[in-house]
């Protein structure tokens, strides 16, 4: 008995070492867990010591960096964000304590977070774009050293253009097309395109078409310029729905081919142009399966299921199911009060 008290009593001490050392974690966009404590943070690169041997990560490869000592809730907010369940995580972001934290990065995560779920929820319809742009814009304008503050610009961009400043987004996309790393050019030009789409005129879409083939024809390997691409491709189709409707429908099915079955947004942006190059090819039965495919699988991308409920309503309308479309358009009106999608000829 005394033996194994003595056993067990070693092991305590030792475990309360180590627990005493602090550690940070910075996850990776390749899935790798550097196991660390960070040192500097920059807009560029985050600074790390591993047992005295110093090393760095530029931000286009961080996920997210877990800090040691941050509240228990983070971690249980981080999971919801995984999950695009953006009430759910900011809820928990508001459970935390920020008067007691007293490390800067996870007091800067904290506030980015917030913001960050609150322009999720209204680029979905379910917020206010105007409030969650003056809570994005206060973070990128008082952290421009946080390793979030290129994605803020990026969806401060998105949030411009729900608003209809196209001028204004392209400034802030812009800053994101200035950074080192070619998979952030592509993002930039991506989102460019997509504003440019979304000014529906024909001198827009075709300055649109052009950023998404500048992209393909980047010669940039990795899984983060691989889902550009695959970007690009859906926005180009939607540029060519008009012209050769084939040809779209055609290209959007190779990519829900080749997509990872993980990558939710992607299959749910790529069903969308599908039913929309459908109805344009005058295929109104498998374009409605297509928005079906959004509505049953990926009701959890909001501003995907929101055009893709829109679309549906007009279809049951066309098709004589009256009640269908009704059932429908109430849905959309009640989740998402506030989306472009619920206004009249919201495409």
């Amino acid at each position: 008995m005394k033996t194994r008290c003595l056993i067990l009593a070693v092991g305590l001490c030792l475990w309360a070492a180590v627990a005493a050392r602090a550690f940070d974690t910075i996850k990776t966009t390749s899935s790798t867990s550097i196991t660390c404590k960070v040192t500097a943070v920059s807009w560029k690169e985050v600074g790390y010591d591993q047992r005295g041997v110093p090393g760095s990560v530029p931000v286009n490869e961080v996920f997210t960096i877990f800090f040691e000592g941050e509240p228990s809730s983070m971690n249980t907010a981080r999971t919801h964000l995984t999950k695009a369940l953006y009430q759910e995580a900011l809820d928990s972001f508001n459970k935390v304590k920020t008067e007691d934290i007293t490390n800067e990065w996870i007091a800067q995560d904290v506030v980015f977070y917030k913001a960050f779920c609150a322009a999720k929820l209204a680029l979905g319809g379910t917020g206010d774009v105007v409030e969650a742009g003056k809570k994005m814009l206060a973070f990128a304008g008082q952290h421009t050293t946080s390793y979030h503050y290129l994605e803020a610009c990026e969806v401060l961009g998105d949030l411009l253009v729900a608003a209809g400043k196209f001028s204004a987004a392209e400034a802030y996309y812009g800053r994101v097309a200035k950074a080192p790393w070619p998979d952030f050019q592509m993002r930039a030009r991506v989102s460019m395109g997509m504003a440019l789409l979304a000014q529906g005129t024909a001198a827009k879409t075709a300055q649109a078409e052009q950023l998404f083939n500048s992209v393909l024809a980047m010669n940039v390997e990795g899984d983060l310029a691989k889902a550009q691409k695959m970007k690009a491709t859906l926005g180009k189709a939607r540029c060519q729905v008009d012209k050769d409707a084939p040809a779209a429908i055609a290209a959007v099915k190779r990519i829900i081919a080749d997509a990872d079955p993980e990558a939710v947004e992607m299959h749910a942006l790529a069903y969308n142009t599908l039913g929309v190059a459908l109805l344009k090819a005058g295929n109104d039965g498998e374009a409605l399966l297509a928005f079906l495919h959004v509505h049953v699988l990926y009701f959890n991308v909001p501003n995907a299921h929101g055009e893709a409920l829109f679309h549906l309503t007009k279809l049951w309308t066309k098709m004589g199911k009256a009640d269908r479309a009704r059932t429908t358009k109430k849905l959309l009106q009640d989740r998402y009060p506030n989306s472009r999608w619920t206004q009249t000829g919201g495409a």
